[in-house]
């Protein structure tokens, strides 16, 4: 059976869920960095330590994340494998896209032999 092409209501849903997982997953980076900020708190790093991890996460996870949900990327791709890695749930797709979408999912998910992994 031929793929059906997205509704628009379904392209917007993929947009705001996009959108979602940018911000979950941003969120988690940051969190880490937080945790750093929180260990320089308590002696265990120095502002040099600190610094150079905040450059690092500027350098890196942020921009990576960046670059794979701000600048216009394949909303689709991206929320198929944020729901492969449990960034998104099932749960808040909607049930024809979900249906839609499930075999690109399943190709996502993480160890899945021969496949993408999907990784942010």
């Amino acid at each position: 059976m031929e793929r059906e092409t997205l509704t628009k209501a379904q392209r917007r849903q993929l947009r705001e869920l996009a959108g979602l997982a940018y911000e979950r997953e941003l969120g988690a980076a940051i969190e880490v960095l937080r945790q750093d900020i929180e260990r320089w708190r308590a002696g265990q790093l120095n502002a040099f330590q600190v610094n150079e991890l905040i450059h690092k996460y500027h350098d890196g996870v942020a921009r990576k994340l960046w670059k794979l949900y701000a600048m216009g990327g394949d909303f689709e791709h991206n929320v198929y494998s944020a729901i492969a890695r449990g960034i998104l749930l099932e749960s808040e797709i909607d049930a024809d896209l979900l249906e839609y979408a499930r075999p690109r999912i399943e190709e996502l998910r993480p160890g899945k032999a021969g496949k993408g992994s999907g990784e942010a």
